[in-house]
């Protein structure tokens, strides 16, 4: 599939919707699993959000109106909308990175108003230290954290086992891909043990085998630990694939268009792209960010039930919650000792 399928279509072209179920349908076991997501705790907060840049001029311009949301522990949140609509803009007032001009954001119930440990920031450019090693890279937050330098390395050297560059340890930035260089970027942001992990279009710089080799890769990650995300990306595909909500900006100034819950059965693949619940999903994705009118009529009865995809681990979600899902993580758990300390086993993402 080439670039300019996955990141959706122009204006005038969007996705012939005949013979799609609504997007709003969802099988039995997703519905399930969006029960037990809203009956998780609120990790974040985001009421009445504005963003107002000043220009030399003293000329103003908003950014973000009145932006409201909210995300659950262990959730997957996607952020999407056309170009200009303010999503990096919003996931660095998210960091603490940028000030908000008015509304409130809560983590926690606590007020951000500046960076802290408690979120993990994924750039899309590659932001390791490149006089370190991949190692002192990981390590560095520890260290600053206040741990001794051989529980670092340890923790660190687990992290690098996990995504699969124990061998890259003693190398340095420059001599990595630009994938491996993203593995080294989120797992040192996952050391520090953040609540909330924020990424920016992380894998946009990536092609797109790498790209599919990443979102795999996090989609793993995310499974085993305790951990919610928000993650910006302009490719469509990309957020259905990976989120359990969309939220949809508009444009000029950016403004919340509608938070889709994602129909597609859980675990995702990419063999998952030509199902009719995804393509539903990417039509009307389509519909609000390239149509002048954004207005959709549902092509179904919402909450219609309709089979999981074949060969779907959501054909039995209590049984994926516990049994040999829960034993696989506690066995995964003893080999990767930071991980017993930020994952739930009975608590499910799948």
């Amino acid at each position: 599939m080439n670039d300019a399928h996955r990141q959706g279509s122009p204006a005038g072209l969007a996705m012939p919707t005949a013979g799609l179920p609504s997007y709003l349908e969802q099988s039995a076991p997703v519905r399930e699993r969006f029960a037990r997501l809203r009956a998780r705790e609120i990790i974040l907060t985001v009421s009445h959000l504005d963003k107002r840049f000043t220009g030399a001029r003293g000329q103003s311009t908003l950014a973000l109106q009145d932006v409201c949301f909210q995300t659950h522990r262990r959730e997957f949140l996607c952020v999407v909308g056309p170009s200009g609509c303010g999503k990096s803009t919003l996931i660095r007032i998210l960091a603490g990175l940028e000030q908000h001009s008015a509304g409130q954001v809560l983590l926690e119930g606590r007020p951000v108003s500046g960076p802290g440990s408690d979120r993990g920031m994924v750039f899309q450019g590659y932001t390791l230290f490149p006089w370190l090693t991949v190692k002192k890279n990981v390590m560095f937050g520890l260290e600053v954290n206040g741990q001794g330098r051989l529980q670092a390395e340890r923790e660190a050297l687990q992290w690098l086992d996990l995504v699969g560059l124990t061998k890259f340890a003693e190398a340095y930035p420059h001599q990595l891909s630009g994938g491996m260089k993203q593995r080294v970027a989120i797992v040192r942001a996952l050391a520090n043990q953040p609540r909330i992990l924020l990424m920016d279009e992380p894998f946009g710089a990536l092609d797109a085998q790498t790209r599919a080799r990443m979102q795999a890769h996090l989609q793993e990650i995310w499974r085993k630990i305790d951990i919610t995300i928000v993650f910006i990306t302009h490719d469509l595909d990309e957020a259905i694939l990976l989120a359990d909500r969309i939220l949809v900006l508009s444009a000029h100034p950016g403004r919340v268009q509608e938070l889709i819950e994602v129909p597609v059965p859980r675990r995702r693949s990419l063999a998952q792209v030509i199902t009719p619940e995804f393509l539903a999903t990417k039509a009307r994705l389509e519909e609000l960010i390239y149509s002048e009118q954004g207005a959709h009529e549902p092509g179904g009865p919402a909450g219609a039930e309709e089979d999981a995809a074949p060969g779907s681990e959501e054909q039995d979600p209590r049984a994926a919650s516990l049994g040999r899902a829960a034993q696989a993580l506690i066995e995964e758990q003893e080999q990767y000792p930071v991980l017993a300390r930020m994952t739930d086993v009975s608590d499910n993402v799948d």
